[in-house]
Protein backbone atom coordinates (compact mmCIF):
# COMPACT_ATOMS: atom_id res chain seq x y z
CA UNK A 1 0.00 0.00 0.00
CA UNK A 2 1.53 3.17 -0.79
CA UNK A 3 1.79 6.09 1.77
CA UNK A 4 4.31 8.63 2.45
CA UNK A 5 4.81 10.74 5.43
CA UNK A 6 3.82 14.03 3.67
CA UNK A 7 3.88 17.46 6.46
CA UNK A 8 1.04 20.11 7.90
CA UNK A 9 2.07 22.56 10.32
CA UNK A 10 5.61 20.78 10.63
CA UNK A 11 4.08 17.43 11.87
CA UNK A 12 4.38 14.40 9.90
CA UNK A 13 1.21 12.38 8.75
CA UNK A 14 1.35 8.96 7.06
CA UNK A 15 -1.52 9.54 4.32
CA UNK A 16 -1.79 6.28 1.70
CA UNK A 17 -2.18 7.07 -2.10
CA UNK A 18 -2.55 6.11 -5.67
CA UNK A 19 -0.30 7.49 -8.36
CA UNK A 20 -0.12 6.49 -11.70
CA UNK A 21 2.21 8.93 -14.01
CA UNK A 22 0.80 9.98 -17.27
CA UNK A 23 1.79 8.46 -21.04
CA UNK A 24 3.41 11.74 -21.77
CA UNK A 25 6.18 13.90 -19.93
CA UNK A 26 4.32 17.51 -20.29
CA UNK A 27 0.93 15.37 -18.34
CA UNK A 28 -0.70 17.63 -16.26
CA UNK A 29 -0.50 16.58 -12.32
CA UNK A 30 -3.80 16.08 -11.53
CA UNK A 31 -4.88 15.40 -7.64
CA UNK A 32 -8.22 13.99 -6.82
CA UNK A 33 -10.11 13.85 -3.96
CA UNK A 34 -12.74 11.91 -2.74
CA UNK A 35 -15.76 12.63 -0.29
CA UNK A 36 -17.58 11.36 2.49
CA UNK A 37 -18.24 8.23 2.97
CA UNK A 38 -15.58 7.36 -0.05
CA UNK A 39 -12.34 6.81 -0.98
CA UNK A 40 -9.67 6.68 -3.45
CA UNK A 41 -11.53 3.82 -5.25
CA UNK A 42 -14.31 6.06 -6.65
CA UNK A 43 -11.52 7.06 -9.18
CA UNK A 44 -10.07 3.32 -10.21
CA UNK A 45 -12.14 3.41 -13.63
CA UNK A 46 -11.31 6.53 -14.37
CA UNK A 47 -7.14 6.12 -13.93
CA UNK A 48 -6.66 4.69 -17.28
CA UNK A 49 -8.41 7.31 -19.36
CA UNK A 50 -6.47 10.16 -17.48
CA UNK A 51 -3.66 9.01 -17.64
CA UNK A 52 -3.47 7.57 -20.94
CA UNK A 53 -4.50 10.62 -22.58
CA UNK A 54 -8.17 12.20 -23.49
CA UNK A 55 -8.46 12.97 -26.90
CA UNK A 56 -10.00 15.95 -28.79
CA UNK A 57 -12.29 15.12 -31.12
CA UNK A 58 -11.21 16.27 -34.64
CA UNK A 59 -8.01 18.10 -33.38
CA UNK A 60 -5.48 15.37 -32.98
CA UNK A 61 -4.74 16.81 -29.80
CA UNK A 62 -4.70 14.91 -26.60
CA UNK A 63 -4.12 15.58 -22.85
CA UNK A 64 -3.13 12.89 -20.16
CA UNK A 65 -2.33 13.50 -16.44
CA UNK A 66 -0.32 12.03 -13.90
CA UNK A 67 -3.04 11.49 -11.10
CA UNK A 68 -2.80 11.47 -7.55
CA UNK A 69 -5.55 10.05 -5.89
CA UNK A 70 -4.78 10.50 -1.81
CA UNK A 71 -7.05 8.72 1.07
CA UNK A 72 -8.65 11.70 3.19
CA UNK A 73 -6.78 11.79 6.62
CA UNK A 74 -8.79 9.24 8.97
CA UNK A 75 -10.16 7.19 5.64
CA UNK A 76 -9.32 3.63 4.40
CA UNK A 77 -4.92 3.49 4.74
CA UNK A 78 -4.54 7.37 5.72
CA UNK A 79 -3.85 7.86 9.24
CA UNK A 80 -6.07 10.14 11.14
CA UNK A 81 -4.64 13.48 12.41
CA UNK A 82 -3.35 13.19 16.07
CA UNK A 83 -4.12 16.59 16.92
CA UNK A 84 -7.24 18.49 17.83
CA UNK A 85 -8.18 21.22 15.03
CA UNK A 86 -6.87 19.55 11.90
CA UNK A 87 -9.11 20.94 9.99
CA UNK A 88 -10.10 21.78 5.43
CA UNK A 89 -6.99 24.19 5.77
CA UNK A 90 -4.77 21.89 7.44
CA UNK A 91 -5.92 18.83 4.91
CA UNK A 92 -5.21 21.52 1.95
CA UNK A 93 -1.58 22.31 2.67
CA UNK A 94 -1.30 18.71 3.59
CA UNK A 95 -1.92 17.52 0.03
CA UNK A 96 -0.06 20.75 -1.11
CA UNK A 97 2.96 19.09 0.34
CA UNK A 98 2.08 15.07 -1.04
CA UNK A 99 2.26 17.09 -4.58
CA UNK A 100 5.18 18.59 -3.42
CA UNK A 101 7.12 15.57 -2.56
CA UNK A 102 6.01 13.77 -5.62
CA UNK A 103 7.71 16.17 -7.60
CA UNK A 104 4.76 18.39 -8.55
CA UNK A 105 5.52 22.22 -8.12
CA UNK A 106 2.46 22.79 -9.90
CA UNK A 107 -1.20 21.06 -10.42
CA UNK A 108 -4.66 21.21 -10.43
CA UNK A 109 -7.00 19.71 -8.26
CA UNK A 110 -10.46 18.06 -8.25
CA UNK A 111 -12.97 17.00 -5.37
CA UNK A 112 -16.50 15.95 -4.52
CA UNK A 113 -18.26 16.19 -1.49
CA UNK A 114 -15.52 17.01 1.33
CA UNK A 115 -12.93 16.76 -1.52
CA UNK A 116 -14.68 19.83 -2.85
CA UNK A 117 -14.77 21.75 0.20
CA UNK A 118 -10.80 21.02 0.61
CA UNK A 119 -10.26 22.03 -3.44
CA UNK A 120 -12.27 24.86 -2.92
CA UNK A 121 -9.63 25.81 0.22
CA UNK A 122 -6.76 24.67 -1.93
CA UNK A 123 -7.23 27.42 -4.43
CA UNK A 124 -7.37 29.71 -2.19
CA UNK A 125 -4.49 29.03 0.33
CA UNK A 126 -2.37 26.94 -1.99
CA UNK A 127 -2.12 29.01 -5.16
CA UNK A 128 1.14 30.28 -4.56
CA UNK A 129 2.79 27.22 -3.74
CA UNK A 130 1.40 25.31 -7.02
CA UNK A 131 -1.96 24.88 -7.03
CA UNK A 132 -3.52 26.35 -10.41
CA UNK A 133 -6.85 25.31 -10.82
CA UNK A 134 -9.48 23.58 -8.98
CA UNK A 135 -12.81 21.65 -10.53
CA UNK A 136 -15.47 20.61 -7.92
CA UNK A 137 -18.64 18.36 -8.29
CA UNK A 138 -20.23 19.82 -5.89
CA UNK A 139 -21.03 23.37 -4.49
CA UNK A 140 -22.47 24.34 -1.56
CA UNK A 141 -24.07 27.68 -0.05
CA UNK A 142 -25.21 29.08 2.90
CA UNK A 143 -28.50 31.82 2.84
CA UNK A 144 -27.90 34.95 4.46
CA UNK A 145 -28.32 34.80 8.11
CA UNK A 146 -30.75 37.91 7.76
CA UNK A 147 -33.05 35.60 5.51
CA UNK A 148 -33.74 32.98 8.47
CA UNK A 149 -35.04 36.00 10.72
CA UNK A 150 -37.89 36.05 8.49
CA UNK A 151 -38.61 32.53 6.97
CA UNK A 152 -41.79 33.93 4.96
CA UNK A 153 -39.81 36.61 3.19
CA UNK A 154 -36.94 34.28 2.17
CA UNK A 155 -39.71 32.14 0.68
CA UNK A 156 -41.19 34.94 -1.51
CA UNK A 157 -37.83 35.39 -2.85
CA UNK A 158 -37.36 31.74 -4.08
CA UNK A 159 -38.86 31.20 -7.27
CA UNK A 160 -39.73 28.04 -7.17
CA UNK A 161 -41.76 28.18 -3.59
CA UNK A 162 -45.19 27.18 -3.27
CA UNK A 163 -47.44 30.26 -2.92
CA UNK A 164 -51.01 30.58 -2.44
CA UNK A 165 -53.38 31.13 -5.40
CA UNK A 166 -53.82 34.57 -6.64
CA UNK A 167 -57.42 35.75 -5.54
CA UNK A 168 -59.75 36.39 -8.18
Amino acid sequence: VPTTAAYTDGEPMNVHFVHKRGASDDAVPLLLLHGWPGSFWEFEKVLEPLTGGIGHPGSGLTQSFHVVAPSLPGYTFSEAPRTMGFDVAAMGRLFDSLMHELGYHEYVVQGGDWGAVIAKGMGVTCADSGCKAVHVNVSAAAPFASSWKKPQKRLHRCPSAARPPASS
